[in-house]
């Protein structure tokens, strides 16, 4: 496959997680919806909560593969801008593994303490080498939020 194919495939597996995500979020109460615009830097928000920003990262391995999960260095600097301005926002950030949901909710902490921390990251899976800057959170951060919601099953879709 290309490198547009294989991350036409990634972007898909990406876009159906979320609307999983959000179903299962909603599964009792209709609360989170997806933003619609393509380049909002955050996937989904809360209705009639402007202070919540959601995220979701899906992965085809286990949590236990990697001692860190990264995210874009945009969605944690704008995290960042939002602790200084003190506005109060919730940035929330969900990996849907292969044995689970987890989520992880920006603490300024974390960052000052080492757990969160800016890096350059590679990647040549998709047949040439990609390289950005990227936050790694390290793995003892991330809350389980369910075990058999993860993403590999078919469910909520």
């Amino acid at each position: 496959m290309s490198f547009k194919e294989l991350f036409n495939k990634d972007y898909a597996f990406g876009k159906l997680n979320e609307k999983r995500l959000i179903n299962y979020l909603n599964k009792e109460h209709k609360k989170y919806f997806l933003v619609k615009n393509e380049f909002a830097y955050m996937d989904f928000k809360e209705y009639g909560n402007f202070n919540f920003l959601g995220e979701l990262k899906s992965r085809t391995i286990n949590i236990d593969k990697h001692d860190t999960a990264i995210i874009g260095k945009e969605k944690i600097g704008e995290a960042i801008k939002s602790h200084y301005l003190q506005d109060e926002k919730t940035y929330r950030f969900y990996y849907l593994y292969t044995d689970g949901l987890y989520k992880y909710d920006f603490n300024m902490e974390d960052i000052h303490n080492g757990k969160i921390y800016l890096d350059w990251w590679y990647r040549y899976s998709r047949g040439k080498e990609e390289k950005k800057k990227v936050f790694y959170i390290k793995r003892d951060l991330l809350e389980l939020v369910d075990k058999d919601f993860n993403s590999i099953s078919h469910d909520y879709v």
